[in-house]
């Protein structure tokens, strides 16, 4: 058994030590609202919904199959490429539920090797079949 690191989960998802790499840019972000001189050339932070597709049926939700037009994983894959080569900060992959989709794992390693920091938002239904390749894939 391998030693994994200690999570330490908030209500956002970020830890402090996340936020080492972001102050920089966040505070510029904030300062850019009063001197719109040192507005950043790109935002600090990515949502990627990468399907609409949802293994749930809730009522308050009309999210719970692909889109007809969804990228496919090519287009899925340099759509990670270009996020890792961006200067974004970090990068939330969400859905529909995003565990659905089969190389999220692999876009998740992409970004990652980006320098990016991984977020997903799921419902967590899935989550105990995927909570190693969550981990191990830096999410």
């Amino acid at each position: 058994m391998t030693d994994r690191p200690r999570l330490y989960p908030t209500t956002t998802g970020v830890s402090l030590g996340d936020l080492g790499s972001s102050v920089v840019p966040l505070a510029r972000n904030i300062a850019a609202t009063r001197l719109p001189i040192l507005r950043p050339p790109e935002p600090v932070f990515a949502t990627w919904a990468v399907t609409e597709a949802c293994n749930l049926a809730c009522a308050h939700c009309d999210m719970n199959r692909p889109l007809p037009d969804e990228l496919d994983h090519a287009q899925r894959t340099e759509m990670a490429r270009r996020l890792a080569q961006s200067g974004v900060w970090g990068v939330s992959l969400i859905g529909g539920e995003p565990l659905l989709v089969e190389g999220i794992f692999e876009y998740a390693r992409i970004l990652k090797d980006g320098g990016k920091r991984v977020f997903i938002g799921t419902s967590g239904d899935r989550l105990a079949r995927y909570v190693d390749r969550v981990l191990d894939s830096g999410i």
